[in-house]
């Protein structure tokens, strides 16, 4: 493996050391004894298995995943006529996007914590029963008088996403092997990217503009009924097909990782600690926040930012939605593939990250100058590379605090995100209304340079990748062999 690494790296080595406490070795060692009682495998390397299986469970999690985003941009899509039907005003509207932020920041640690100890199929079944439950409620809002209803619905949904965010990153981990992990990771991302694009397309076809406003009711009750009818049919099919994790691990990474959980049971306050003062996951934290907070604003503020500057701009903004969701989507596979191909995490994410800030700069010029075609181009650029770093930054994560459960750092990147999200819709709102759009997109080009250079340096250190050979040096290091120094295990990568 260690080979393997150094080839891929070869045009730009780096030399990284990792502590000797830092996998708290000695914990795994004894706890990895253990993993042949089930008559598996005895000595000191645990049997592994990769199953068929991990497709279904791929594919049920890519629907339900669609299932739940699908619900963020429900109401903002169609803004105009949510406000016009309700009767409310724009900054509420904007408040059903928003409580999904809210929501997020709110309860992860919670539901990371209810994941850690019921597992990701438990914590599976009760975000889509929840979503089931808030889509039902929306379903009887269909009335001029009940936008709190509806609102209670959202609230509902937007406290089930966190079992959703989070479960991507973890899924993989506990299904796939080491060459397909990042891949499965993107894939996972995919479902929620597919329903956030799917719905651009289809609430502006739905929902329309009708002087009557029981017609637009009526249009608004064909749109919950049929998004309440999915997520039922989505919570009946995780109870009967979906599992929690397979018998046999599919990584030795994955062995160890399970070794050390079990060595250290109810812990789960002293991981998150662990996680926190991690510098590179903190870097990695703000610079993801950002990212993903460019993403949800241009989402939320899409009308806003095209009012006035071209003809039927209420069709380019569901246009401009399904773009840039619908090619990050696929853009998010190819990435993740190459990704497990080079392992080149820290090249990939620079890359990325600076094709990010390209499109936002774009997309401020294009609306600017009112040049049509360049706010398509820049939508699309913030798509293919904005969007991919959301699955990207998961496994850089994930890889820098090893052997730490995934969706512990994946849940704490989707608080940076949702965080980052409702500060940068709020203040990317003000500015628009109060300044105008030189100063709001210069605020946010500038935000987002900012987490380019936090990219710069977050430390690459690929802990999962070299799990295999650091623990080999550590047994080295406790029979007294002189392969490896006393203080550090070094590996060029």
């Amino acid at each position: 493996m260690v080979a393997a690494i150094n080839d891929g790296f070869a045009s730009a080595p780096e030399v990284i050391t990792v502590q000797e406490n830092d996998f708290r070795m000695s914990a795994v060692l004894e706890s990895e004894k253990r993993l042949g009682e089930d008559g598996e495998k005895t000595g000191s390397e645990a049997e592994i298995k990769v199953y068929q299986r991990r497709w279904l469970q791929l594919g049920l999690f890519f629907v339900y995943g669609a299932s739940n985003n699908m619900h963020w941009i429900q109401f903002t899509i169609i803004g105009n006529l949510i406000s016009k039907y309700y009767g409310v005003s724009p900054i509420a509207v904007d408040w059903t996007s928003t409580i999904f932020h809210v929501m997020y920041v709110a309860l992860m640690l919670p539901a990371s914590y209810v994941m850690d100890r019921v597992g990701l199929r438990w914590a599976c079944l009760i975000g889509s029963l929840g979503i089931s439950i808030g889509s039902w409620i929306k379903f009887f809002s269909a009335s001029p008088d009940r936008f709190v209803v509806a609102f209670v619905g959202q609230t509902i949904v937007a406290s089930a996403q966190v079992f959703v965010s989070t479960g991507p990153v973890r899924l993989s981990a506990l299904w796939f092997g080491t060459n397909q992990v990042a891949t499965a990771t993107s894939i996972g991302c995919f479902g929620p990217l597919m329903g956030i694009s799917t719905l651009f397309l289809i609430a502006p076809m739905i929902v329309r503009d009708h002087e009557n406003i029981e017609d637009i009711g009526n249009d608004l009750t064909l749109l919950f009924l049929g998004m309440a009818i999915l997520s039922t049919i989505v919570t009946v099919a995780l109870f009967f097909f979906f599992q929690d994790e397979p018998r046999l691990p599919p990584s030795e990474a994955r062995a160890l990782q399970k070794a050390n959980s079990e060595a250290e049971t109810g812990q789960f306050w002293a991981t998150l600690k662990r996680i926190l003062s991690n510098k590179s996951f903190l870097m990695l934290w703000n610079s993801y926040g950002i990212s993903g907070g460019v993403l949800d604003m241009i989402s939320a503020l899409v009308n806003p930012f095209l009012f006035g500057h071209f003809e039927n701009w209420e069709k380019d903004a569901g246009w401009l939605g399904l773009i840039m969701w619908f090619t990050g989507s696929f853009a998010s596979i190819i990435f993740g593939i190459i990704l497990d191909k080079t392992k080149k995490f820290k090249a990939l994410n620079i890359f990325i990250y600076a094709f990010t800030l390209v499109g936002e700069i774009l997309f401020a010029v294009g609306l600017l100058m009112e040049i049509r075609w360049l706010v398509y181009v820049a939508i699309t650029v913030l798509g293919v590379f904005g969007v991919t770093y959301g699955s990207i930054g998961f496994e850089l994560a994930a890889e820098s605090t090893y052997p730490e459960p995934e969706n512990v750092t994946s849940g704490l990147l989707r608080v940076a995100n949702q965080l980052y999200g409702a500060i940068m819709v709020v203040i990317a709102g003000v500015l628009l209304r109060t300044y105008g759009d030189v100063v709001a997109h210069g605020c946010v080009i500038i935000i987002v340079g900012v987490g380019l250079v936090l990219v710069l340096f977050v430390k690459t250190d690929l802990k999962r990748l070299n799990a295999k050979e650091h623990c080999h040096a550590k047994r080295n290091h406790v029979t007294g062999s002189k392969i490896v120094e006393p203080e550090t295990v070094q590996t060029k990568l």
